[in-house]
């Protein structure tokens, strides 16, 4: 939930942008980024805007996978930061069924 959103979000876009940025992700893009790893189907993504900051993000999960009994996905992240489109690929996998943390 809200803890391994926050892990989901601020390593994604921690490692994406700079340690600076995971700190400003707050509860709310964290999140869309959690639900959208845990919900939506391979290719799809989901876009949304964070009104404090100006930032337009973006993911787009990939196909899923086990690693063992575990279900895992690859993902894409976007992010435009005053008008510099910044990008992310990488692997989260599911500990429960709202709880995902990432493998790289």
């Amino acid at each position: 939930s809200g803890r391994t959103a926050a892990i989901v979000g601020g390593s994604v876009i921690g490692a994406m942008i700079g340690s600076s940025m995971g700190s400003r992700l707050d509860e709310a893009n964290r999140h869309h980024l959690s639900k959208a790893l845990a919900t939506l189907p391979a290719n799809r993504s989901h876009s949304w805007v964070d009104h404090s900051t100006g930032y337009h993000y973006s993911i787009t999960p990939k196909k899923s996978f086990h690693r063992g009994a575990t279900l895992c996905r690859r993902y894409r992240v976007s992010v435009i930061i005053n008008g510099r489109v910044r990008h992310a690929v990488g692997r989260a996998c599911q500990q429960n069924t709202n709880n995902w943390y990432i493998v790289d």
